[in-house]
C-alpha cells in the first residue's frame, strides 16, 4: 500500500473550479529509468493525490510525481490496482481501450502543438501523440516523442488478479522537442498546462462499477481533451525559497473535519488529504 495510516496535521488540495497549481522543482541528480522510482531524487519531489469526478476519494489510489532539469521533465505514476490488466505490446496502441493506462498531458500555451499526449500500460506499451490543430488523429499520433524514455513495472501477475498489488511507470520527456515546436525553452518561471489521469479497467462495487477514472486536478467533465480543464505547471527554480506552497493549503489539527471525513485520507506522512491533493 501507498498510503500509510499514521497521524494528523496538513491538508493541501485542489478541487474542481479552483486554479490547481504546481511549483515543479529543478533537481539535476542522475536517475537510471527502470520504473522503481527509488531514487532520492523522487522523494524530494512533490506529490499529487488523483481523485475521481466529484472529488470523491478514488477505491484504487494513485499517485504522480514530478521534477524536471534541463534535459526534459521527469513524471512518475504509481498505481494500486487488485487487477493489473494489459493485452497491447506495440507503440501506438489504442490503450485506453486495451486495459489500465496512465495518462499524462502537457500543454505548453504556445508554438505549433496544442498538446502533448502520453500514454502508458503496465507492459511498458507507448502512445505518445502531438496534437495539432490542423492535422487528424492519425497523423498526431504517427508522431514519437525524440528521446523519450519510459520504462513501466508490476507488482503482481500480468492479467492475472491473483496477487496483484500495484504498477508504476516512469518517464523522462525531453525538452527539445517542445522547443523546436515553439514552447518557451525550460527556465524557472515558465508554466504551462497539466493533466494526469488513470483509467483502471477492473470490477468494483460488485461489478456496477467497471472501470475507475482518477485525475489531476479533478475535472468537472469527463474529457481530457479540454485545456481549461488542466492544472498550471510552474517550473521552479533549485532552491527551496523557489518553491511557493503548492495548491491550496490548510493546516489543521487532529482529526480533518467532519465535512471532509468521508473523502480525506492520512498520507505516508501523517498528513490528512483529499482527492486531488499535492503532497508538497
Amino acid at each position: 500500500m501507498f498510503f500509510a495510516l499514521v497521524a494528523l496535521s496538513r491538508v493541501i488540495h485542489a478541487e474542481p473550479g479552483l486554479d490547481a497549481v504546481l511549483f515543479c522543482p529543478q533537481l539535476d541528480s542522475a536517475i537510471r529509468i527502470d520504473g522503481m522510482l527509488d531514487e532520492s531524487v523522487w522523494k524530494e519531489s512533490p506529490v499529487l493525490y488523483l481523485g475521481r469526478m466529484g472529488n470523491l476519494s478514488p477505491l484504487l489510489p494513485a499517485r504522480v510525481r514530478l521534477f524536471w532539469n534541463a534535459h526534459g521533465l521527469h513524471v512518475g505514476f504509481e498505481v494500486e490496482d487488485i487487477d493489473i490488466r494489459g493485452q497491447l505490446a506495440d507503440r501506438d496502441g489504442l490503450l485506453w481501450r486495451d486495459g489500465d493506462v496512465v495518462e499524462f498531458f502537457l500543454s505548453p500555451g504556445k508554438g505549433e502543438v496544442a498538446r502533448y499526449e502520453v500514454q502508458v500500460n503496465p507492459r511498458g506499451a507507448l502512445l505518445d501523440i502531438a496534437l495539432r490543430p490542423e492535422r487528424g488523429f492519425d497523423e498526431c499520433k504517427a508522431w514519437n516523442w525524440p528521446g523519450m524514455e519510459w520504462k513501466a513495472r508490476h507488482e503482481g501477475s500480468l492479467n492475472d488478479a491473483a496477487g496483484d498489488r500495484s504498477w508504476t511507470v516512469e518517464m523522462a520527456l525531453p525538452w527539445k522537442p517542445l522547443v523546436e515546436a515553439g514552447a518557451p525553452p525550460p527556465a524557472p518561471g515558465v508554466a504551462c498546462f497539466m493533466l494526469c489521469y488513470v483509467m483502471n479497467h477492473v470490477a468494483l462495487a460488485d461489478g456496477r462499477m467497471p472501470r475507475e477514472s482518477t485525475y489531476w486536478p479533478i475535472v468537472s467533465q469527463e474529457t481530457t481533451s479540454d485545456v481549461s480543464q488542466y492544472g498550471r505547471l510552474f517550473l521552479a527554480g533549485p532552491d527551496a525559497a523557489d518553491m511557493p506552497v503548492n495548491g491550496f493549503a490548510e493546516v489543521i489539527e487532529g482529526a480533518p473535519p467532519d465535512a471532509w471525513t468521508s473523502a480525506a485520507r492520512l498520507d505516508a506522512r501523517g498528513r490528512w488529504v483529499l482527492p486531488g491533493a499535492i503532497d508538497a
